[in-house]
């Protein structure tokens, strides 16, 4: 059931989905499997969430600075690109170029930050550096629900280390 459910995710071809598929055969339990998938997750797989988390952070250092939102998002997409990273974390992905769960995870943000559970901050964060990619590079910017995870977990009081 576990496989079942990490592929229909990701699909096989993620290599922790395949890692994991892999040290199953060998006979292992299923801890054992999912510590070898958790193992490769780093900057280039799965890496994506941290990355969008230090980045909101950022933006709200800034915005804690009396900047506006508008003008703290440009600034940090500005520093990206200058800095000739061609993305921006949390947004666009090789696989999904749509990707469905992102408006669901933006969606339920939002109620809960609308019914006082959550500020919604992040979200709003989220949203701009969206709104604002795709006018920098002139590239449409889906965002995977890698960009409303984080601000879904910094509203729910992760913070960045």
């Amino acid at each position: 059931m576990l496989r079942w459910g990490a592929a229909v995710d990701h699909g096989p071809q993620a290599p922790s989905i395949a890692i994991a598929r892999m040290v199953a055969t060998c006979g292992v339990g299923v801890n054992s499997a999912m510590a070898s998938a958790i193992n490769v997750l780093g900057d280039v797989h799965g890496g994506a969430g941290e990355q969008a988390l230090s980045f909101y952070g950022d933006i709200a250092v800034a915005l804690d600075g009396e900047a506006t939102l508008q003008d703290a998002v440009s600034l940090w997409l500005d520093r990206f690109f200058a800095e000739e990273k061609g993305y921006v974390p949390g947004f666009g992905h090789r696989f999904h170029p749509v990707d469905p769960r992102a408006p669901r995870l933006l969606e339920l943000t939002r109620d809960f930050a609308a019914r006082g559970v959550v500020k919604g901050r992040f979200a709003e964060i989220a949203e701009a550096s969206r709104l604002t990619s795709r006018g920098a590079k002139a590239k449409e910017y889906r965002s995977t629900s890698t960009a409303p995870r984080p601000s879904s977990m910094a509203n729910s009081a992760f913070r960045r280390r």
